[in-house]
């Protein structure tokens, strides 16, 4: 999950991928990770009911107000991407690319830093998880 703010006069975006396993509080249900919030709702309360939970999860983890939601996958996040002619990503710390989407990235090392990305290696930085686990 990744928050984004735009802004459109100076054409500018940022974003922050938001951990799946986050663990965030549903009123009546307790604490459980993110990824579950919108299935939880939806399945007891109907699809609508469980978008707006995980939109509301996400404001209240953050402090901040959420006005637009996109559902996507990542081949939609990767074409986002590549629609806006790449993006400058802040890499915090060397990542290594153990669970890639395609085969002739498998075991690449992002060095931390500013890199510039296409659609491609976005999806690839945002998919990784296992080499982030220490």
């Amino acid at each position: 999950m990744v928050l984004v703010h735009v802004d459109l006069n100076k054409h500018k975006y940022n974003v922050i991928s938001i951990p799946r396993d986050t663990r965030v509080h549903i009123d009546g249900y307790g604490y459980t990770k993110l990824t579950s919030v919108q299935y939880i709702m939806q399945a007891t309360k109907g699809a609508k009911k469980g978008v707006e939970a995980a939109v509301m999860a996400v404001g209240e983890l953050t402090g901040i107000p959420i006005n637009y939601y996109v559902e996507t996958n990542y081949s939609g996040f990767q074409a986002m991407v590549d629609a806006v002619g790449g993006i400058d990503m802040n890499v915090p710390f060397e990542v290594k690319l153990t669970h890639p989407w395609y085969a002739e990235n498998k075991d690449k090392i992002i060095s931390a830093g500013t890199h510039s990305f296409d659609g491609k290696m976005v999806t690839e930085v945002v998919h990784e998880r296992f080499s982030l686990i220490n």
